[in-house]
């Protein structure tokens, strides 16, 4: 027996989770919009270590354009793509397909007729805030740390000297604000500081760089914000 016709298309995408045809049954269903929290900020500003709370205290499911980026690359034949790799990669995708590009590859992995809490890591690029943004129930988050803390923070993840790791985290926190990365259009983290912008009073301030810290004013934000707290 096959599939039962219908005149109605199957929805997919957070912005049309609330309504979604059952290929079997036929008919339409009713599910609610999921919880979207969006993570942007510049490089070690504590971006992942609050999404994997989410992960772990509140059973989000982790989505990352970043990881997407990596997959496409794996699959296009780079065994270890470097970060220039990623960055050519990123940047060419960026023209052909959009810059949210990456943020829609990344939905398609989700079923969102299943999951009701999602955090995405990594909202790097202005067009994947406003692609985020305009689903319902969504928010973005952004971290911001002083550059002394970032690279500190960068030298202990990297296992590089302190001096080595400062001049690569100004070059980046450099390029990262400003509109048009006219320096060097194939770095990978373009325009965080707008995305920052648009996050509006939505503004983590780490001023010392531990989990605890990361932790309890991420969640102080969105008690405020959808009511979720640690």
């Amino acid at each position: 027996m096959g599939r039962i016709q219908s005149r109605y298309s199957l929805a997919i995408g957070p912005e049309f989770s609330q309504i979604q045809l059952d290929p079997e049954m036929g008919f339409l269903r009713l599910y609610s919009s999921p919880l979207l929290i969006g993570i942007t900020g510049s490089t070690k500003s504590g971006k992942t270590t609050f999404a994997n709370y989410l992960v772990s205290l509140k059973g989000f499911l982790y989505v990352s354009p970043s990881q997407t980026l990596v997959e496409l690359s794996k699959q296009l034949g780079y065994i270890e793509p470097t970060w220039n790799d990623l960055g050519e990669l990123a940047e060419k995708l960026r023209i052909q397909y959009g810059n949210d590009y990456l943020l829609k590859k990344s939905f398609e992995k989700v079923d969102f007729s299943k999951i009701n809490r999602v955090v995405i890591d990594g909202i790097l690029h202005p067009d994947e805030a406003d692609l985020l943004l305009s689903y319902p129930n969504s928010h973005l988050l952004a971290f911001k740390a002083e550059s002394t803390l970032k690279c500190a923070a960068a030298s202990l993840w990297f296992g590089q000297e302190l001096e080595d790791i400062q001049e690569t985290i100004a070059e980046r926190d450099e390029t990262e604000n400003v509109l048009e990365n006219t320096k060097d259009p194939k770095l990978p983290i373009p325009n965080v500081h707008h995305c920052i912008t648009k996050a509006g009073q939505n503004c983590v301030e780490i001023d010392a760089f531990n989990d605890e810290n990361v932790r309890i004013k991420g969640f102080k934000i969105l008690k405020d914000l959808v009511g979720l707290a640690i």
